[in-house]
């Protein structure tokens, strides 16, 4: 694996009212092989086919804030540059190499203007635009032998066109010394056009255009039992947008399209801290309410499934996080949640079956501790552990990847402009099944992490 990259940020401040933030991050990943194993395995991988990834991109973004007394004006712009390509060795048709090559650029503006008002009415109002080209290329073609690529099988272009806007606007009311009530809506269009070509068809598939507008609405109560405590509902709706079918290997499927999904989100919860800011918590209870779930219906091993709407679904949920400070300079945080996430209609899969990819526990703790080691040298010390329940990959629920733990630990110090880090992460060596390709169960591979690493590192600030 190679890896470079360049962050660069620039803060002017003409006057004391307006500051203007620029920033640039650049960064370029090549890697030898996919992390893709068969089970049973471990970490070795039997591939014909030399594997790899290259992936570049560059983010220029600038953000400027104006507080005009009354209100403060934000802006926030940004450019986004990707270019990706993979390629994988695939089981199917005897063995076959998948070539994925992406180039994608995106523009995106936001204005906001906000009040600043001392009194119990404030405001918020603001524009949203986004405008993104997307060209996807996929070529398989059948493998003759070991690093032998062979004729081309199919071969799929992809050329998509996004832009969307928004206008939103919220208000806040203090109904009391203790209790806020905040309403807001967002208004939101988009439109989408795809256009096609797979080779296999004896016709390019036709342009598709697709068109969005909705109205999105959320309402939230706050309420101060103490002056470290505050308890909260909320309620507002989403969705996520429609799209187009364009996996070259999804046969009939290709160039249809599905329609957007949307959710009404129920949350109460209570958070605080302690009077002296040593401890602090939070606690949640949710139901999200999902209308015409979006979901794959197609095997990824085949490069990306199909995506159609299944119907309705819900998802219930606690969470709750604490944190606590012992001692100068020592935190320690832990953090747990259950979920569940199910189907709600028996049409394309039962009643019942599990969200993909939605586990139903998580917890974690962490801990962290900085100290002066000498009048120069500051030393610092951390560790993260990670419990995360299994999930299922499709809505099919044919084949569960596995809970695991997780374990980093890193450890060093710093010096004026320097930072010294000794690390270990994945303490135990376990090997997670993050995506089981194509619910196939085993045989069939799974996206995987890498084994337990040691290092130092070296980082300079200037």
């Amino acid at each position: 694996m190679e890896a470079s990259g360049l962050r660069a940020a620039l803060r002017l401040t003409p006057t004391d009212s307006l500051t203007i933030d620029a920033a640039v991050l650049y960064n370029h990943l090549e890697t030898e092989g996919v992390p893709i194993v068969e089970h049973g395995m471990g970490l070795t991988q039997n591939r014909p086919l030399s594997e790899g990834s290259d992936d570049e991109y560059s983010i220029f973004s600038l953000n400027i804030k104006w507080a005009l007394g009354a209100a403060t004006l934000t802006s926030n712009t940004s450019y986004f540059d990707r270019e990706q390509e993979t390629l994988a060795y695939i089981p199917a048709l005897g063995g076959i190499a998948n070539n994925l090559g992406m180039d994608s650029e995106t523009f995106a503006q936001e204005l906001r203007l906000a009040s600043n008002h001392d009194g119990p009415l404030n405001w918020l109002v603001g524009g949203f635009y986004k405008d993104s080209e997307i060209a996807d290329v996929r070529q398989v073609n059948i493998l003759l032998g070991p690093d032998i690529i062979g004729p081309l099988f199919v071969e799929s272009l992809v050329d998509s066109d996004n832009r969307q806007w928004a206008l939103f606007g919220e208000v806040s009311y203090d109904l009391s010394e203790r209790m806020t009530l905040t309403g807001g809506l967002r208004y939101y269009e988009e439109e989408n056009d795809v256009a096609t070509f797979v080779s296999l068809l004896p016709i390019p598939v036709m342009p598709v255009a697709q068109s969005l507008s909705v109205l999105t609405p959320r309402v939230s109560l706050s309420f101060a039992i103490n002056d470290g405590a505050t308890a909260y509902v909320n309620i507002a709706q989403g969705f996520r947008a429609g799209g187009v079918n364009s996996n070259p290997l999804s046969g009939p499927a290709i160039g249809s399209t599905y329609d957007e999904d949307s959710a009404w989100n129920y949350e109460a919860g209570i958070k605080g801290n302690s009077a002296d800011r040593r401890f602090s918590y939070g606690a949640s209870v949710f139901y999200i309410d999902y209308k015409d779930y979006q979901a794959d219906i197609a095997p990824i091993i085949i490069g990306g499934g199909v995506v159609d709407n299944i119907g309705d679904a819900h998802s219930v949920g606690i969470e709750g996080e604490l944190a606590f400070k012992p001692v100068e300079g020592l935190e320690i945080r832990a953090a747990g949640a259950w979920i569940e996430a199910e189907l709600d209609e028996n049409l394309l899969a039962p009643k019942g079956n599990r969200l993909p990819l939605v586990p139903e526990y998580s917890a974690s703790l962490s801990g962290s501790y900085h100290c002066d080691l000498t009048d120069q040298w500051q030393g610092f010390a951390s560790g993260e552990f990670s419990l995360v329940g299994g999930t299922y990959e499709s809505i099919f629920n044919f084949f569960e990847n596995g809970s695991y733990e997780m374990m980093n630990i890193r450890a060093g110090a710093v010096l004026n402009n320097f930072r010294f880090t000794v690390f270990v992460n994945n303490l135990f060596d376990e090997q997670v099944s993050y995506r089981n390709l194509g619910d196939f169960g085993p045989g069939s591979g799974f996206f995987t992490n890498p084994p337990r690493t040691v290092g130092l590192k070296l980082s300079v600030t200037y």
